[in-house]
């Protein structure tokens, strides 16, 4: 792999933490959320960009000096944020990550996207036949993934998709940044969606896969009790490797 540039998405104003602290500083098992997609990147990256919302002086404090902060100030999507990184991003490729996520896929123009029980709120991997999106219930073993919807811009047959998208992007970077000057803020919320690239790059000659990562599944935290589920899951892993090195 050539030069690697993370990407970590935090200006988010997580509303639904229903708190005045940023939802990235809230602590996970002694850490703030925030650390775990760095610490992440600082095994992987040749460079760190943090992407923030105005304000976030904590939140780039806290991230260190070795990682280099850009602002959105205009909340206009999550392509929109990895617009904003773009001057501050090395020739090479590209990993985006958001709080909490500790995957990292292994091919370019790729999407990490386990089977999920419960998807509800969740970005639904597509990798049905062109022309027919939204008709297949259970991901094909291999095989590329089409595009990703949206939750709130699903239909009923797209909201029946048991694959979801974890948020975690790994792009060569000349591709990324063509791609994303072809999204468009045509949905919902008028924002200009990072999941509407791998749209554009499913098409002939395209390499993007989607990782199945049914065995490292981590939930994204949105709120408390998502928060209070992931401090379960993290506790538990901690006092299994404590008991087995005993």
């Amino acid at each position: 792999m050539d030069r690697l540039t993370a990407v970590v998405l935090a200006a988010g104003e997580g509303k639904r933490m229903r708190s005045r602290q940023p939802k990235v500083l809230h602590p996970l098992c002694g850490r703030a959320l925030i650390a775990y997609p760095l610490r992440a990147a600082r095994t992987l990256a040749d460079r760190i960009v943090l992407v923030v919302g105005p304000n976030a002086d904590d939140v780039v404090e806290l991230a260190g000096p070795d990682v280099r902060a850009v602002v959105q100030r205009e909340r206009l999507g999550s392509g929109h944020a990895v617009l904003r990184a773009r001057p501050e991003c090395v020739d090479g490729t590209i990993l985006v990550l958001r709080a909490t996520c500790r995957f990292c896929p292994s091919r370019p123009s790729s999407v990490s996207s386990p089977p999920s029980e419960e998807p509800r709120r969740r970005h639904r991997a597509d990798r049905g036949c062109p022309g027919t999106p939204g008709l297949r219930a259970r991901p094909a073993p291999g095989g590329r993934v089409k595009r990703i919807v949206e939750d709130r811009d699903a239909t009923d047959a797209e909201k029946k998709i048991a694959e979801i998208n974890t948020s975690v992007y790994c792009f060569a970077g000349r591709r990324l940044w063509q791609a994303l000057g072809k999204i468009r803020p045509d949905n919902d919320q008028g924002e200009y969606y990072l999941t509407d690239v791998i749209g554009v790059l499913s098409g002939p000659g395209a390499r993007g896969r989607g990782r199945d990562i049914r065995s490292q599944r981590g939930p994204r935290v949105n709120d408390r009790k998502q928060l209070a589920a992931v401090t379960a899951v993290q506790r538990r892993r901690i006092l299994d490797r404590l008991m087995e090195g005993a």
